[in-house]
């Protein structure tokens, strides 16, 4: 049986195995009275139920005891355990993984992580960097290459240098410049084009404006293939339909990219993350940049992890892999 990989990132954490994903779930929980929901369902609870709803335990992991808390659950690093251990149960049973890192971990959050892991019997090989692995995927790249990949609540820029091997040289995280804080732009936009076009407000109740939070990814997709789409909300008996044009998402959605974008070298060349292949291939334009393919990483990682292995020192942070010999990694726009 070929290697367990995982992808830790809040957008999706993911499991990788015998050359497909075979896992993939939001990095979310949501805590209300004894029950502890995670991915999907913890996301059908965030605007319902805020208070009880958390996303910052992979990317910020640490042993703080939370403000609302369980027997089973003190603080973030407990919310990784049983996440983990729900992954475990649907995408299991797996022993040794091989774990893909985002670039803004510490050291004591790696440290952080594999004590977990340990805790659930896991034998960790390495841990990769994920720049490294998605770019390490590509070929013909420039010298200098930079990596931008989204999490939750922030962007990671990473410099790297490219030549035989991919190497990581630096990397700088962008604040408000995450998943969550698109997905507001976005929310606020449609929001706006309910009240324009059908005189009711989606933002106005928890409930309605759960139902558009659910739908987003999905309007997005389709997006991609359409220059407009037509949408309807079913709440409290009433029919609501209103005409989105994606011309209005991009403008939406400009200045934000645009900061990001302006926070990226403009003498590397750019490589974004597929967490980015939700957004309008229009809005992404002006930095004529690759987007990698959701399962780059995992490939270039298999090509190389019989190399790779920690031995005494576990926590260690691979930063370094072969350039790519393999072709069909990754979609370039």
């Amino acid at each position: 049986m070929d290697a367990t990989l995982i992808d830790i990132n809040d957008v999706s954490v993911r499991v990788y195995r015998e050359g497909q994903i075979i896992h993939q779930s939001a990095g979310v929980a949501h805590m209300h009275d004894k029950q502890v929901l995670f991915g999907d369902a913890a996301l059908a609870k965030a605007r319902l139920q805020p208070r009880g709803f958390f996303d910052r335990y992979w990317s910020q992991p640490d042993s703080v005891p939370l403000a609302q808390t369980k027997r089973s659950v003190r603080h973030q690093a407990d919310l990784i355990y049983h996440q983990l251990k729900d992954i475990i149960g649907s995408a299991g049973p797996f022993s040794e993984v091989a774990v893909i890192i985002p670039s803004a971990y510490s050291q004591q959050q790696l440290s952080l992580l594999l004590g977990v892991m340990h805790s659930l019997e896991l034998t960790v090989s390495t841990f990769v960097d994920s720049a490294v692995a998605n770019v390490a995927a590509l070929k013909n790249l420039d010298k200098a290459t930079q990596f931008i990949d989204l999490s939750r609540h922030r962007a990671c820029i990473t410099q790297l240098h490219t030549h035989e091997q991919i190497t990581f040289s630096e990397s700088q995280t962008i604040g408000r410049a995450g998943k969550n804080n698109l997905s507001h732009l976005i929310m606020n936009w449609i929001a706006d084009n309910f009240l324009d076009q059908a005189r009711f407000d989606p933002l106005a109740q928890a409930s309605s404006e759960q139902l558009i939070f659910g739908q987003l990814d999905a309007w997005l997709r389709k997006f991609n293939n359409v220059p407009h789409l037509n949408i309807n909300l079913e709440h409290q008996g009433r029919h609501h339909e209103v005409t989105l044009m994606k011309t209005g998402l991009i403008e939406a959605l400009r200045p934000a990219i645009e900061s990001l974008f302006t926070a990226a070298r403009s003498n590397a060349q750019v490589i974004l993350s597929h967490h980015f292949a939700l957004l309008p291939h229009e809005l992404l334009a002006s930095m004529n940049p690759t987007v990698a393919d959701e399962s780059a990483a995992f490939r270039a990682l298999s090509a190389n992890l019989a190399t790779l292995k920690l031995g005494q020192q576990e926590t260690t942070l691979i930063r370094s892999l072969p350039a790519s010999k393999l072709s069909d990694l990754a979609a370039a726009h």
